[in-house]
């Protein structure tokens, strides 16, 4: 039956009415539960009928299908409601890039991820593949009328074969973004067009409603997880950009996280279960439907330990799986109690608010959460969970939040948690710890373990050092004295460090950092700088990877990034500033060592992309050339240019551009565009021809030595 735009509207508004409506309480006999919307969104069939077509066309935005000959039926939801398309036949999908900003990133993407190759036209630079099937599903977006000529074949089995083949796809699943179209805002297109059957499987996703972005993607098999046994296909990012406004801005979300009280209680394995309440902030429109990361499963690397050894790295991999454990929502309820509809998949956890939360208005959800969270490395006696999604979190343009956390183990082990400490309590078997985060941050990240430690408050900042592997007092003592020298060098000209509490913890490996709010993570050398092989050559590099995760409380915290656009604010001033520290203790040769590595290293991103884009870099194939070549642009180009700019004004005025950023946007998210225009303010003059250059551009910068 041939699909009516007027009815549709109708429809669509009767449905999304419906789902508008406030649900009522749970308890009572007789009471229904409320409905949930995001299983009626999954559950699509396609007409018992179809019609045969010739020159079918649909386009939104920078997607374009045709459908030269073939057949088309019509998709729907329960009660009839109209969801989409389905094509079968001869046709043609493409995508149009339209900044050339983006182009080098586009093709390099296609190029390490298809066998496509795209082409410039008047449109931008145009990805085409041909298909044999294409869904196309939408909400706010009118569907064509379908043609009152010959019946076509049945597309029933057609459809079951497309439908399983793109469910095995691991991203966040459409119908949670269609349901939330439907329910918050029905005239915005939403568009989701799936085409398989030419040379590539190929994804296009128009979103008007939560990122204000389209995309185009592919999906494979990443060779770096089936090392680990895992074949499932991942989504491979293509091409991006914004609906409205500059390839560069930050994003502007829907809902911001402005305040999480957050309980946990671990097990004495890797069980744990989690109570969080949540506070969200309508910030562009009402919203009665929240769309949040949450990991559904736990992944843990089983098999061979990491130790200090020769092997190499790939050896090491090829002895280990990996090891999922289920994360369960065990519900979701309002802030009286009354439960919420939710579906959960697919690293994605979908709320239907009772009513919608108006702009500016605040809302409190509450989640309850079990399961093998618990991430217990190599030698097993600590566990971490990081900056992975193990509570419900919105992007990262969306977080924004103060905290209360508590948390419980068993004993031994003892928890670690940012913030300020509020208590420390034995509480029969069990350890207890009770921080505050009074400045908003992004992410968490709690760990517990067997450990020792030692503090000391010196001018209002608490250092406070945690190793597991036995107590070290000479160890303590040198990585106190650090941590104070290293505080003290950048308060100068950063200001005050963000937070007045911080943990420095030893993992269980080494080689590596990592500085999440509060806390400093400095491998195991740190603490064991007299071991031998690989411990003692990791160590020496120990003070310059201390410092540069030590100004990420500054960098990434103090100025906190609102997309993975500007994880350079984040890496590249964090790196910067660690190579400004070297240069202060050990003189300018010291430094200059640093100017030739990053430029030896990011002669290796010449042809790539621009810093801007480095999140972008992913090949299904090679993830670890992918990997370091995001590496150098975020740790050798991004310094560089920073070098150049210091070079170029001399050190007061350098130092006063970065105290200027740190005063003027500490506290909030940062964007390129700001420190921009910061720089301009402090050197009166005009930096745009040099960001588009070597930021926004890909050219690399050349810088003398220092003198």
């Amino acid at each position: 039956m041939a699909l009516r735009r007027a009815a549709a509207r109708v429809v669509l508004a009767a449905f999304a009415a419906a789902l508008l409506a406030p649900s009522r309480p749970a308890s009572g006999e007789g009471v229904p539960p409320a409905p949930n919307p995001f299983l009626a969104a999954a559950d699509l069939a396609v007409g018992t009928s179809s019609r045969q077509v010739r020159g079918l066309r649909l386009a939104v935005g920078a997607g374009t299908a045709l459908l030269a000959e073939g057949s088309a039926a019509l998709v729907t939801g329960p009660d009839g409601v109209p969801a989409g398309l389905f094509l079968s036949g001869k046709g043609t999908f493409e995508y149009a890039s339209k900044d050339p900003r983006e182009h080098s990133a586009v093709r390099w993407a296609v190029k390490k991820n298809t066998s496509l190759s795209p082409a410039s036209s008047e449109a931008g630079l145009v990805v085409k593949d041909s298909f044999a099937t294409l869904l196309w599903l939408a909400s706010g977006a009118p569907l064509p009328e379908l043609p009152a000529g010959e019946p076509g074949p049945s597309l029933a089995d057609a459809f079951g074969k497309h439908r399983a083949r793109f469910a095995r796809i691991q991203e966040p699943p459409f119908s949670h973004l269609l349901s939330a179209a439907r329910r918050d805002a029905p005239a915005r297109p939403v568009v989701r067009a799936e085409a398989t059957g030419g040379r590539e499987d190929l994804v296009f996703l128009h979103d008007a409603l939560e990122a204000g972005r389209e995309s185009l993607s592919t999906s494979g098999r990443l060779q770096l997880r089936l090392r680990y046994g895992d074949d499932r296909p991942w989504a491979i990012l293509l091409a991006e950009q914004p609906l409205a406004g500059d390839l560069f801005d930050p994003p502007e979300p829907r809902a911001a996280l402005t305040h999480v009280d957050l309980s946990l209680t671990a097990s004495a394995g890797t069980g744990a279960s989690i109570s969080v309440t949540e506070t969200f902030q309508a910030r562009r429109g009402a919203v009665g439907t929240l769309l949040l990361d949450l990991l559904d499963t736990a992944e843990v690397q089983t098999g061979s330990s990491l130790i200090e050894t020769e092997m190499s790295w790939s050896v090491r991999q090829r002895r280990q799986r990996i090891e999922e454990r289920p994360v369960r929502v065990t519900g979701v309820f309002d802030d009286a109690g009354r439960p919420l509809p939710f579906d959960h998949r697919n690293d994605q956890v979908a709320v239907a608010l009772a009513a919608p939360v108006a702009e500016g208005k605040s809302v409190r959800v509450r989640f309850e959460l079990e399961g093998g969270l618990l991430v217990r490395p190599l030698d097993n006696n600590y566990w971490i969970l990081g900056t992975q999604p193990w509570f419900p979190l919105p992007g990262l343009a969306a977080q924004a939040f103060t905290a209360r956390v508590t948390v419980r183990v068993k004993k031994p082990f003892r928890p670690i948690a940012p913030g300020t400490t509020v208590r420390r309590a034995e509480e029969g078997d069990s350890h207890v710890v009770e921080t505050r985060l009074e400045k908003p941050v992004q992410y968490l990240t709690i760990l517990a373990g067997a450990f020792d430690w030692e503090e000391e408050t010196k001018d209002g900042v608490t250092l406070r050092v945690a190793s597991h592997g036995g107590r070290n007092p000479t160890a303590y003592r040198s990585l106190l004295d650090l941590g104070f020298a290293t505080t003290g060098f950048y308060e100068v000209f950063l200001g005050k460090m963000p937070v007045r509490e911080l943990t420095i913890v030893e993992p269980a490996s080494w080689g590596m950092g990592q500085s999440p709010a509060g806390l400093l993570l400095i491998t195991s050398e740190a603490f064991n700088p007299m071991g031998k092989g690989a411990y003692r050559r990791a160590a020496a590099g120990v003070n310059e990877r201390f410092a540069h995760e030590l100004a990420h409380q500054w960098w990434g915290h103090g100025v906190r990034m609102p997309s993975l656009s500007e994880q350079w604010l984040s890496e590249s001033f964090a790196e910067y500033c660690s190579a400004f520290f070297i240069r202060r203790v050990a003189g300018s040769q010291s430094y200059d060592l640093y100017l030739n590595l990053w430029r030896t290293r990011a002669k290796e991103t010449k042809g790539s992309v621009p810093i801007l884009l480095a999140h972008r870099l992913r090949a299904r194939s090679d993830q670890l050339q992918a990997e370091r070549l995001r590496s150098q642009l975020l740790y050798a180009r991004g310094p560089l240019v920073l070098a150049a700019i210091h070079a170029e004004i001399g050190d007061e005025a350098f130092l006063t551009f970065l105290s200027n950023v740190q005063s003027t946007l500490g506290g909030g998210n940062g964007s390129t565009r700001q420190v921009e225009e910061v720089l301009e303010a402090v050197t009166e003059k005009d930096w745009t021809p040099f960001f588009d250059l070597y930021v926004r551009g890909e050219a690399i910068p050349e810088v003398p030595s220092a003198k």
